[in-house]
Parts: structure tokens; sequence; C-alpha cells
């Protein structure tokens, strides 16, 4: 856990000095909003690079039960919200409920969180990215205490862009918990596609 946090600052600290050095003529402070980039990067390509990218899809999680030693095939979806500060790097905001069964009885778990994007934005067809999210994790049934927790989210993805606002996107990521007062390693693969505007 704490190795995902240190890695989630570290990915924040460069985020906030990358848009502090991409604002032109303006002095940067983490309080005070930097000034607002073109809708859309000028640089050549077949593909504009947007803003901003919303995202939903399916997703499937492998919740590891280290509490029971069982593992939990978990189905839902996936959504997240990004905007992008220049052409690599982008604050992310996600959130992904997913549902099954645990001994019978069904069962919920939801991550959610923000963090930090990085991604090659060349224009082309095809664009790959990576991020450190740092939120948090919740599961049901509440029978029990320790059903809330602190929860990042580290792994990475690629984006296929089909038109110019319109993506598919593939995503693999490790989720990491620390419900029931032990620690778990998720792992988590999504799919679905993306309006970028």
């Amino acid at each position: 856990m704490r190795k995902g946090l240190a890695l989630w600052s570290a990915m924040l600290f460069l985020a906030a000095t990358a848009a502090a050095q991409d604002a032109p003529g303006s002095s940067f402070s983490l309080l005070a909003p930097a000034s607002a980039p073109a809708a859309r990067s000028s640089r050549p390509g077949p593909f504009e690079r947007y803003s901003w990218q919303l995202g939903f899809g399916y997703s499937f999680v492998r919740f590891n039960q280290a509490f029971t030693g069982n593992s939990v095939s978990l189905n839902g979806i996936n959504t997240s919200i990004a905007r992008y500060f220049n052409d690599w790097m982008a604050i992310e905001g996600e959130a992904a409920p997913t549902f099954g069964s645990t001994g019978g009885v069904g069962s919920k778990f939801l991550f959610y969180g923000a963090g930090v994007r990085i991604a090659d934005r060349s224009g082309g067809r095809i664009e790959p990215w990576a991020h450190a999210i740092l939120g948090g994790a919740r599961f049901f049934p509440r029978a029990a205490s320790g059903t809330d927790s602190v929860a990042y989210e580290v792994g990475g993805g690629a984006d296929w862009r089909a038109t110019q606002q319109f993506s598919f996107r593939v995503q693999g990521d490790w989720v990491g918990t620390r419900l029931f007062n032990t620690t778990q390693n998720n792992l988590k693969i999504a799919g679905g596609f993306v309006f970028n505007f």
C-alpha cells in the first residue's frame, strides 16, 4: 500500500510541475487554476488531441478474499473522465462498481478515485497510456467491520481511435485494497469506448 501511495504522490507531483511548465506566462500554484489550454492541440497528425475524454465500458475484477482464502469474479462497469493539460499528461477520475456472488450471497465491490494519466498522444490511431489512481473501496454486504478502505489502482491500456471523437479502449489494472483488516491485491480488466471532446 505504501508503494502505491508513493507512486501516486510522485505522479501527482510530476503532473503539477508539467502543468506549470505548459501554461505560458502564468505563475503556478497548486491552489490557483492554470490558464485554460486550447480545446485541442495544433500539432500535426491524423487525429486531433482533445482536452477531455469520457470513458464507459465493461469491467471484470478478480477480487482476492484473503480473509477467506477464496477469490471472487465480479462483473460490472468502468467509468472514467480525464482532462489533459498538455499532449501527454491528464488528471483522471474513475469509478468502477462490480457485482458477483460470495458463498451464494450477492456481493458488490466499488472502487473510486482520482489520479494522473500519462499518454502517448502523437496523433496516431493508437494511444497507449498508464495511470495511477488513489481513492477508496467499499465491499458489500456490510455484515462485518472493515468493509471500507483506502485503495489504489495502477495500470494502463490503449485507446484505438475509430473517428476523431470516438475511440475503443482496453485496459488492465492492479487494484490494492485493505478490507476486513487484511490486504487484497486484485486484478481488473476493462474494455469499452471513449468520447473525446
